[in-house]
């Protein structure tokens, strides 16, 4: 667990150094992003497993057996399989903002920046910390994870493309009022 631990710190480093190169961070935190994210991945998981095998994965100390490691394994790679999920709802959400404000471009970019930010939180929280999780604990049970078995019910590129989506969008959007 201390290793996953380090990992996540160590990830929000070098995530936050890249940030504060050549933006402040205040402009990637969202409170209405990060609730949405957060809230789609609790009310999934919720809706995916029992309590009693929800806090079997994540309270700790619980998994001792290869079966309960088993288990905790499967529940956090559903977590980060509703996590880049998230991201990509919040993708559409805020593409949906975007385009009910055509008339107000003052109103685009702040739509535009919920849907970005839901993206990268959903794959930074799915993908960074609780896939790692899950391949931590699976890699505690003595045998190596299988990749090429367990990539999720939602690979990488469904959030690529929510975000070529995005941006598409938003290019047709800037073509449209230059005609203005």
């Amino acid at each position: 667990m201390g290793r996953v631990i380090l990992g996540l710190f160590m990830m929000c480093g070098v995530i936050g150094t890249a940030i504060l190169m050549n933006s402040s961070l205040g402009a990637f935190l969202d409170p209405m992003s990060l609730v949405f994210t957060l809230g789609v991945i609790v009310a999934g998981a919720i809706v995916s497993f029992p309590l009693s095998s929800l806090s079997e994965a994540l309270l700790p100390g619980n998994a001792r057996c290869s079966e309960a490691k088993a288990r905790k394994a499967v529940v956090f790679h559903r977590l980060a399989d509703l996590a880049v999920a998230s991201g990509m709802a919040g993708t559409f959400v805020g593409l949906v903002m975007m385009l009910q404000n055509l008339d107000d471009p003052s109103a685009i970019g702040p739509a535009m920046a919920v849907a970005l930010l839901t993206l990268l939180y959903g794959v930074a929280i799915g993908e960074l910390w609780l896939r790692g999780v899950a391949v931590s604990v699976l890699a505690s049970m003595g045998t190596p994870p299988k990749f090429s078995d367990r990539r999720g019910a939602v690979p990488l590129y469904m959030p690529l493309g929510a975000l070529f989506l995005l941006l598409t969008s938003f290019f047709v959007m800037l073509v449209a009022m230059a005609d203005y």
